[in-house]
């Protein structure tokens, strides 16, 4: 990687609030948020694709102008997987309320809890491309496979690539909301026995 800054970071918020309103009823609200950020910005972010050779249109197409991966044949490869990025957010919000009320033998607790969970992600390896060079285009007849002619690196320097992609990924942006209620009751039938 090419010096990709890597940022993970949750940040939460709760709030609770009991309210004993009387001796046999509570009340109890809590509301909260958690946010959970997953970024990871390569260090060649924003680099002009047309330094390389590459047409401005290209270099204006991209999702995320960075040095693209190179491979070589022979040679380890150059800036591999260095245009790594990540943009990541998760919202998480969450209300609940209960409600306890003791009346004679019953014991009942009455509550319900809403939830929206969001996720915004995008990732991609490769946003400017991912370029092969072989021997091919340098050998003595291109057209035919050869074992002793032809240089990968020379077909590199002449630009003449045996391969390559890009690709532009989605942005994702799901929501999904979530809500339950419940009822309970604890009967005490006796001083000894109880029933749910």
């Amino acid at each position: 990687d090419d010096g990709a800054e890597g940022a993970e970071r949750s940040q939460s918020v709760n709030l609770d609030h009991s309210w004993v309103m009387n001796p046999t009823t509570i009340l109890d609200l809590r509301a909260g948020f958690v946010r959970f950020r997953d970024e990871r910005i390569p260090a060649s972010l924003g680099t002009d694709l047309t330094q390389f050779g590459f047409p401005a249109a290209y270099n204006n197409a991209v999702q995320w102008p960075v040095v693209p991966n190179i491979h070589v044949g022979g040679i380890a490869d150059i800036n591999a997987s260095t245009g790594s990025t990540i943009y990541g957010i998760q919202n998480n919000y969450s209300f609940a309320g209960a409600l306890t009320l003791v009346r004679g033998s019953h014991n009942m607790k009455i509550g319900a809890i809403y939830r929206v969970l969001q996720l915004n992600r995008t990732q991609s390896n490769s946003p400017s491309g991912d370029f092969s060079f072989n021997a091919g285009f340098t050998q003595s007849d291109p057209l035919t496979a050869s074992l002793t002619s032809g240089v990968p690196l020379a077909s590199f320097l002449l630009g003449y690539a045996s391969g390559g992609s890009t690709s532009i990924v989605a942005r994702l942006a799901l929501q999904s909301k979530y809500g339950a209620w419940y009822f309970q009751d604890d009967w005490r039938v006796t001083p000894k026995r109880s029933e749910e």
